[in-house]
């Protein structure tokens, strides 16, 4: 396989530098974007030339607005059938990706529809096929439904698979290779690669050459990480690709203030939850917890203590699990308790705070937890809580990951507000703090003297 040197690749500063049609540059200012992230100046003018294209990017990264930007570009308005295809894991992913490009292409006629799992099969989906839908997210079991009840691939021009590592890991590689197969020119690669595989199979050179496939269909490839199943992935269906790596150190979380509150034992949590909710006041916070007991438990003792608070965990079904999104994504509720459920799929620009109540296991997991503040160029704090050493091994691993360092917890908590604004708000904010001391102190020593 070619992999491009990264040095050669055109880097385009702004979106107008990447010669984006108008309809598609009114949807991406007015969906909040002002300047593209590191791998969006790399990778969106690559995709939207029809590049093949291997991107190893982080959550925060700006990923999902990468390979949105650039398949959109590509499509033609005119042709009313399917010529986009993205594969996702999971259903919140599915959504996610469905409602960045529904308003990334507001002001373009194309039309982009979910299918994956949760949902009620045939009906909806079949009618909106039949409006002349152009681009489908969706799940590779609900995918290969609709393959075989008839979804024509004829006009394809551009394949995403979203989280590849992900789905290597979900043991969704099977269901990817057979949609692959209905897939003219994806189904003729992989044919000529096993076919070069069996002929050569003893021999330690095997190397195929892609630049002899067909490449009608465009393949994009979005993972975290490269994993020898991701490269394998990579070897049977890419044909050259342009390969675009945005490295752990500069992942765009610099917009997210990190830091930790050691609260010696486990039973102090919850109140330096309650601390922090009372220091910091944001629009939208997700907390983050281990199970589905300890988020049910946490989100009883918050509406306890008149807190507005949604609650998901893994064992909802897929439609409670939709009311409790929409109704956090509505604004509802501005506190939102969670196993890792969401992760990945929460995409709200309102999310200013994240709060580990339990520290995940995995690094990785970590960063996409945190990853869902500071979205869309504006400022995120995350928050973590270290009760024990086991704790505190898990935050040593996770700033060693990451080549980082993780802070505690300035006193007083209200000094974090200042990471989540411009230096000059934060002169506002600490002039209004001021006045508010003065105002109370006023009123105390008020007090005091009409008790003397």
């Amino acid at each position: 396989m070619r992999e491009d040197d990264e040095e050669q690749i055109p880097v385009y500063k702004t979106f107008e530098a990447m010669g984006l049609q108008q309809e598609l540059l009114r949807g991406i200012f007015s969906h909040g974007f002002e300047k593209p992230s590191l791998i969006q100046r790399k990778a969106i003018k690559q995709i939207a030339q029809g590049k093949d294209v291997v991107a190893q990017a982080q959550s925060g990264s700006g990923k999902t607005a990468t390979f949105s930007i650039g398949v959109l570009e590509r499509i033609n308005p005119k042709v009313k059938q399917i010529q986009v295809l993205i594969l996702v894991p999971t259903r919140e992913l599915a959504d996610q990706v469905h409602r960045v490009i529904s308003l990334l292409a507001n002001y373009m006629t194309i039309r982009c529809i979910v299918s994956s799992g949760g949902q009620r099969k045939g009906g909806i989906i079949n009618k909106e096929l039949q409006k002349g839908a152009q681009v489908v997210v969706g799940t590779p079991g609900r995918i290969l439904d609709l393959l075989k009840s008839g979804l024509s691939m004829d006009k394809l021009v551009s394949v995403v698979i979203d989280e590849a590592d992900e789905m290597m890991n979900k043991g969704l590689k099977e269901q990817l290779f057979r949609i692959f197969k209905r897939i003219p020119s994806i189904a003729s690669r992989q044919e000529k690669e096993e076919e070069e595989y069996s002929s050569l199979q003893t021999s330690n050179r095997y190397q195929f050459n892609h630049d002899k496939v067909s490449t009608s269909t465009q393949v994009i490839i979005v993972s975290a990480t490269l994993s020898k199943a991701c490269n394998e992935l990579v070897e049977r269906i890419a044909s050259s690709p342009v390969r675009i790596l945005v490295p752990r150190d500069e992942l765009s979380l610099d917009a997210i203030h990190q830091c930790y509150i050691d609260v010696g034992e486990e039973k102090w949590k919850f109140e330096a939850v309650g601390d922090i909710f009372g220091a910091i006041c944001v629009p939208q916070t997700v907390l983050f917890a281990s199970s589905r007991t300890k988020v049910s438990w946490l989100s009883s003792k918050l509406m306890k203590e008149g807190f507005s608070v949604s609650s998901a965990h893994g064992e909802m079904d897929q439609a409670e699990r939709d009311k409790v999104m929409e109704k956090f994504r509505s604004g509802q509720s501005r506190i939102l308790v969670s196993t890792d459920v969401w992760a990945r799929g929460i995409d709200i620009h309102t999310i200013a705070l994240v709060v580990n109540y339990d520290l995940p296991e995995n690094p990785s997991c970590y960063l996409h937890r945190i990853g869902r503040s500071g979205r869309f160029g504006r400022k995120g704090l995350a928050i973590s809580l270290v009760a024990g050493p086991e704790d505190v091994q898990l935050l040593k691993e996770i700033t060693a990951h990451f080549h980082i360092a993780i802070s505690p917890a300035p006193k007083p908590l209200e000094s974090l507000m200042d990471c989540l604004t411009t230096p000059e708000k934060a002169d506002e904010i600490k002039k209004k703090r001021r006045k508010r001391k003065k105002k109370k102190d006023c009123q105390t020593e008020a007090k005091k003297q009409k008790i003397v």
